[in-house]
């Protein structure tokens, strides 16, 4: 998606409140939190590979497993699982944000 391009994790800008996972996996700690440079380097591996998962070249579940995979690499440990689920609460919560914010009524509030 591209507003993840210049999200506030991207663009080294304060970032929102973390998110706390508890899903179980064998070689991953349970109730991590995600801090900012865990959530930038999500995105940014989403965004090298999300082409190829739409021109069909990469499977979802694949590309969760890579993605999980590099950021074993550099020394963060989730799971495929965890990481597809980090990925489901950042877009659940910018389609809050941007339907809280198209209310006439509302306070503006950022992503």
């Amino acid at each position: 998606m591209d507003v993840f391009k210049t999200h506030a994790c991207v663009t080294n800008q304060k970032s929102p409140a973390q998110s706390v996972f508890s899903e179980e996996g064998n070689d991953t700690n349970n109730n991590q939190v995600w801090n900012k440079a865990q959530t930038q380097l999500l995105i940014r591996s989403y965004q090298l590979l999300e082409a190829k998962v739409s021109q069909g070249k990469l499977r979802k579940k694949s590309m969760w497993e890579k993605i999980s995979e590099e950021m074993r690499e550099k020394g963060y440990n989730f799971s495929a699982e965890q990481v597809s689920g980090r990925w489901k609460t950042l877009i659940r919560a910018y389609k809050n944000i941007k339907a809280h914010n198209a209310k006439s009524d509302s306070s503006l509030k950022t992503f």
